[in-house]
């Protein structure tokens, strides 16, 4: 950390979110039908880790190693949108952003998150829970920096927009 620091770089943490932390964990299937049959074991599960990761970071802050951004890893997204309602994120994974975004914005943290798939339509609540950059904007699937730069660009950096296919 102090070497980094040293350099004057821009510090980023990287950590799972509540979605890929759990899935990782429990299994992609399975963690769907535990979304359908049983979302408050998946909220219980997701704000434990949200929970740990704050934790985490206040420890870290407490050391005198705060970074200047957390880098949320987090694939809500498929090529052809969310991989669940906007009621189901809004029910269960939106208050843990929430929680998480309020941390970070108290703690002069930026929230930077990774999320493949069309993520569109989630974009406004997460702009709402404080992400501040998103990526990367996975051009084959229609998330078009240039239109998304004309409706959010005041509100939210982007970051890629490349599609990998054609690299």
């Amino acid at each position: 950390y102090q070497q980094v620091r040293a350099q004057d770089r821009f510090l980023l943490f990287n950590a799972y979110g509540p979605w890929e932390g759990n899935w990782r964990h429990r299994g992609y299937e399975a963690l769907l039908m535990d979304l359908a049959l049983d979302p408050e074991w998946v909220m219980e599960m997701g704000t434990a880790l949200i929970d740990l990761l704050i934790d985490v970071l206040r420890h870290c802050i407490a050391l005198k190693m705060k970074p200047d951004g957390l880098f949320l890893v987090d694939d809500l997204a498929c090529a052809r949108g969310p991989l669940f309602s906007r009621n189901t994120w809004r029910s269960v994974f939106k208050p843990m952003y929430q929680k998480l975004g309020s941390f970070l914005q108290e703690n002069d943290i930026a929230f930077w998150m990774h999320c493949c798939g069309k993520v569109t339509e989630l974009i406004p609540d997460l702009i709402e829970c404080g992400l501040k950059v998103l990526q990367p904007l996975q051009a084959n699937v229609g998330m078009d920096v240039r239109l998304l730069k004309k409706e959010y660009g005041d509100r939210l950096a982007f970051w890629g927009n490349i599609d990998a296919q054609k690299m």
